[in-house]
């Protein structure tokens, strides 16, 4: 669902089509590139700032879903030792 989602807002915002309200939006926060470097300090930053059911939906994404799996895996264990 969340590649559907995606896709739709993305195509709204770049074919000069009507872009999505909020209460459309699944989530507030889309973090694109998840999986490298930069988007694994930044997942993990949301985590600790916003959390995982905070007041701020949030979602991440990216081109491989093995390396998505592994990033929740990462941040849902980081989640438990806290």
């Amino acid at each position: 669902t969340i590649k559907g989602t995606l896709g739709a807002a993305v195509q709204g915002a770049s074919d000069g089509g009507e872009r999505m309200s909020g209460a459309e939006r699944e989530f507030d926060i889309v973090l694109f590139g998840a999986t490298g470097f930069t988007g694994e300090l930044t997942a993990e930053y949301l985590l600790r700032t916003v959390g995982a059911k905070g007041y701020v939906s949030w979602a991440i994404a990216g081109r491989s879903e093995a390396k998505l799996d592994k990033v929740k895996q990462q941040l849902a264990k980081r989640v438990n030792e806290e």
